[in-house]
């Protein structure tokens, strides 16, 4: 957990991100908790509340978010400059919080285990090529280690935590 704390933490940095937070799922369940947080300063908005615990992933997500849509079917990543003109769920980025953010997809063995999400809470932003590009470089080692803090599947930690 120690390591995923401290990758959050530095993608949040590196990007100059106002926040990063990764969002791990066990796909056999169909659960997801937003794991690990960072917020860049105190009067950051954090993700709503009901993300910080453990619980079942709406049953029509797939079909309202089409970033969902696209994780669930292997793409590596979305970037989104500006919800409000971006092809997104407007109202589920409105109530995580979004303006601008990189939605980094996490697979492992075939599934989602996690979405990582550095971004702006109140501005849009465009995201560089060689930020897109970097944070594509990060999945391959961020997927396994999310998959093995959840324990593959077999268990799962019971809360999410807050790094500094």
């Amino acid at each position: 957990m120690h390591a995923l704390a401290g990758a959050v933490r530095g993608v949040g940095l590196a990007l100059g991100a106002d926040r990063c937070w990764l969002y791990a799922r066990d796909p056999t369940i169909a659960t997801g908790v937003a794991l690990v947080r960072w917020l860049r300063a105190g009067d950051v908005a954090d993700v709503p509340q009901d993300l910080r615990s453990w619980n079942v992933e709406a049953a029509d997500l797939s079909r309202r978010d089409p970033l969902f849509a696209r994780a669930l079917a292997g793409a590596p990543a979305d970037v989104i400059d500006d919800v409000e003109t971006a092809d997104v769920d407007l109202s589920l980025e409105r109530a995580l919080g979004h303006r601008a953010f990189v939605h980094l997809n996490l697979h492992a063995d075939g599934s989602l285990w996690g979405v990582l999400q550095p971004g702006m809470t109140t501005r849009p932003r465009t995201w560089t090529p060689a930020e897109r590009s970097a944070s594509l470089d990060l999945r391959p080692a961020l997927a396994p280690l999310v998959m093995a803090a959840l324990g593959g599947g077999s268990g799962r930690p019971a809360s999410c935590r807050a790094v500094g």
